[in-house]
């Protein structure tokens, strides 16, 4: 609402500065003009630029303090190029000094602003991001790490700053936005392609993933970590032998990729949990032992994937119990024991 109230002290003021001129001004462009003032004040530079527009149609022109109220609402929205065209005008209206000072005072900031930007505006951008995220200012935050996005600055830490922020303040809608782009914008960044996975998951979107992940396997049929990735997705949905077939993939590509040894390991200790279950059913002794023969089957299968696992990361507790379990069932009792030990101190 038009602060109507602010218009008679305005006229007042406004008569002292340009006399000839003040007693030809609507109230209604001068109502809009302190209106745009108050909004200015409250940062409120979109709405201030608006109502300042409004002053201006209904004068019929600019003149000096419109366009000096322009100019400071253009610098905050840092449309620079605009504020200095204005201020390459500005010579043209009849104005107080102070005035005219206070406006070209803002062809000097634009001035360091450009400067400042110049030697790295990537760098500038991201620091000022994350100096912003780091102080819970999340609309000042999103505005300068998109901006360093924009001018592809770094390996991509943005993209994931700024996903954490969008999931903070619950923006889920410019999420997936965000993380396309980064993609595009870092392709070689594991740490987005990852976060764009866990995303369409997180969202039930477990088809999409897979779509992506093929997509990324078909550039760069190499990646150990895709073919983990989309094993894991699979083991997830319970499709036993896509699982299987893309871990193996990936430690014929990587022989030391701990997840995928500690997932392959687990899935057939698991089937084999499965297996083991079935065989508790059966009352009849022989079907038993046959039952309990296929069990011991994927038990033993995923023994060398645990222990190479355990190499690797010789203090993952679920993984020691797991091998713990296995020791015991098929009577390794030095390495039942060393196990054992182990745990009691973890």
């Amino acid at each position: 609402m038009i602060r109507i109230y602010f218009i008679l002290t305005f006229f007042l003021v406004f008569i002292k500065v340009s006399e000839g001129s003040a007693q030809s001004l609507s109230n209604e462009a001068i109502a809009y003009f302190v209106e745009a003032e108050y909004l200015y004040a409250d940062k409120d530079y979109n709405k201030a630029l608006e109502y300042l527009n409004i002053a201006e149609k209904n004068w019929g022109e600019p003149n000096a303090r419109t366009v000096h109220l322009k100019i400071k609402i253009l610098f905050e929205l840092e449309r620079y190029n605009e504020a200095q065209q204005l201020i390459n005008t500005f010579g043209r209206y009849e104005s107080s000094e102070d005035i005219e000072e206070a406006t070209y005072y803002y062809h000097k900031k634009i001035a360091e602003k450009e400067r400042e930007e110049s030697k790295d505006g990537g760098n500038y951008y991201f620091e000022k991001g994350y100096n912003a995220y780091q102080e819970r200012n999340w609309a000042i935050a999103e505005k300068y790490l998109n901006k360093s996005i924009d001018l592809k600055y770094g390996n991509g830490n943005a993209v994931i700053i700024l996903y954490q922020l969008l999931a903070k303040i619950g923006a889920y809608t410019k999420i997936e936005k965000n993380l396309i782009r980064g993609y595009k914008t870092y392709p070689e960044n594991d740490t987005i392609i990852a976060a764009i996975i866990d995303y369409y998951i997180n969202t039930c979107r477990e088809g999409y993933a897979l779509d992506f992940l093929n997509e990324m396997i078909a550039l760069k049929p190499n990646k150990a970590s895709y073919y983990y990735a989309r094993g894991a997705l699979y083991d997830n949905k319970k499709f036993n032998d896509q699982a299987i077939y893309n871990y193996e993939i990936c430690l014929n590509l990587d022989s030391g990729y701990f997840n995928a040894l500690y997932n392959l390991g687990s899935l057939y200790y698991n089937i084999g949990v499965k297996q083991m279950s079935i065989a508790n059913t059966e009352s009849d002794s022989k079907r038993f032992q046959s039952k309990k023969k296929i069990a011991n089957i994927y038990y033993r299968k995923s023994l060398p994937y645990l222990e190479k696992a355990r190499k690797i990361n010789p203090i993952d507790v679920p993984l020691l119990e797991s091998l713990k379990s296995l020791y015991f069932r098929f009577d390794i009792l030095d390495k039942y024991d060393e196990v054992n030990n182990k745990l009691s101190k973890l």
